[in-house]
């Protein structure tokens, strides 16, 4: 039997782990490494926002050079043109902010709106929408090998809530060859 592919959404802190070593990025890079079967990684649109946003606070709070700020900045956004080539490793998946996304980023926030059992904030929102409607398209037999990865405790509690499996890669062990 060949495996399938794992389909991993990546919200945006997870991403950053990719290019900013970080609690955690062994994990990514394990992960993202797999060659058999290639691993799928999708992330939304808003993390070209929300990661260049990150790198410029860290720039501003913690003195990161300018330029090293620039050179990740660029490396992801050549990572994301690269997205539709398929030779990329791992295969990348951009996915766009629809009028569906937010639809559902808005019925997201009402059911968690109380704050039980987690409050969430609206980019938060938006990123559990693009992976619920992702998940929700995917044929049964393969939702099994979605992994919602977030390092964020309160979104990583409202996709568990929500009935994805949840990966938080400062909790993960990197195996041994």
């Amino acid at each position: 039997m060949v495996a399938s592919a794992a389909l991993y959404f990546f919200d945006t802190n997870a991403l950053a782990k990719r290019y900013l070593w970080d609690q955690g990025s062994a994990w990514v890079a394990w992960a993202l490494a797999r060659r058999t079967p290639t691993p799928v990684l999708m992330f939304s649109e808003l993390a070209r926002v929300e990661l260049a946003s990150a790198l410029y606070k860290l720039e501003r709070m913690h003195g990161t050079h300018p330029s090293f700020t620039d050179s990740v900045v660029a490396q992801f956004e050549r990572d994301v043109q690269r997205s539709e080539s398929a030779a990329q490793r791992p295969a990348q998946v951009l996915l766009p902010l629809s009028v569906g996304v937010l639809e559902r980023a808005r019925t997201v926030l009402a059911v968690y709106r109380s704050g039980t059992p987690n409050a969430l904030r609206s980019l938060d929102a938006l990123q559990l929408a693009t992976a619920l409607l992702i998940y929700e398209a995917l044929p049964p037999e393969r939702r099994d090998d979605f992994r919602f990865v977030t390092s964020d405790k309160q979104l990583l509690g409202a996709a568990n809530h929500a009935g994805l499996i949840t990966v938080r890669p400062e909790d993960q062990v990197v195996p041994t060859p």
